[in-house]
């Protein structure tokens, strides 16, 4: 039935954003740890060039 493939599907989904936002709140975490630039901050420091 095409409900319950819906459904699965959407459940997968779920499952994928959740892990994602779990993946970014650990970033965001170490980035804004005393010392470390935040989220406003350079990831790169300025002697560096591109």
């Amino acid at each position: 039935m095409v409900a319950t493939n819906l459904k699965a599907e959407a459940m997968k989904l779920m499952e994928t954003r959740s892990a994602m936002e779990a993946e970014m709140n650990g970033i965001i975490e170490r980035l804004c740890r005393p010392g470390c630039p935040g989220l406003s901050g350079n990831l790169v420091d300025s002697e560096v060039k591109l």
